[in-house]
């Protein structure tokens, strides 16, 4: 039985805004988790509204999962080894992913991006984000992401996503949704803070 948990999406994420920041006089971008509460609070994370494009918002998302997954013990051969993020079909999400990763690390882990075709290999890769112009492909991309404990994210606004993370608009605001039956399929783990903030968790639960 596949069933999904949804709640109140600005609530969950004013609440954990306010859980990190109370106290301090002010707020310093030490972490993923506090970036997206000043660019959901700050930018407002609307492209119409905000002085930020919706790939630059979907890009500074991409950057603030990666502290919050955990891989397998063996994807990294090395301490020093770099995270490395296949963007298919979406050159403006890796152009604003590069401004990101040319001054940011995760982990102490330096971050390479690359811009995918169709057909190029997916070895190497950490993450791979499919823009939508690829979604005629889409099942097989993630099947085969997840063979190679790839964590897969899209911009398909499905009901049903097939990868771990999937970007949402609703009200002109960039959202996403997280799937924990794909993410056991990919052999990663994702951090209850991460889910705490997505607009939908997608959970699978066998029937008895």
């Amino acid at each position: 039985m596949r069933w999904f948990a949804k709640l109140s999406w600005s609530a969950r994420v004013s609440a954990r805004c306010r859980s990190l920041t109370s106290g301090r006089g002010s707020i310093q971008i030490v972490s993923p988790i506090i970036f997206f509460c000043t660019l959901l609070f700050g930018y407002d994370a609307s492209p119409q509204t905000a002085n930020v494009s919706e790939s630059g918002v979907k890009a500074a998302f991409l950057y603030g999962f990666l502290s919050y997954v955990e891989w397998p013990p063996d994807r990294f051969s090395s301490q020093a080894e770099p995270i490395v993020i296949g963007v298919l079909e979406n050159e403006t999400v890796a152009a604003a992913l590069r401004e990101i990763a040319a001054q940011s690390t995760v982990d102490e882990r330096e971050l390479l991006v690359r811009s995918m075709r169709r057909n190029d290999p997916l070895e190497g890769l950490h993450v791979l984000f499919i823009g939508r112009d690829a979604n005629t492909r889409l099942e097989h991309l993630v099947a085969a992401a997840q063979e190679r404990s790839i964590m897969t994210v899209t911009e398909t606004q499905s009901a049903h996503p097939l990868a771990v993370i999937d970007f949402v608009l609703i009200d002109g605001e960039v959202r996403f949704s997280a799937s924990v039956p794909a993410a056991d399929r990919t052999g990663i783990k994702l951090s209850s803070r991460l889910l705490a903030i997505a607009e939908t968790v997608h959970v699978e639960a066998m029937e008895n």
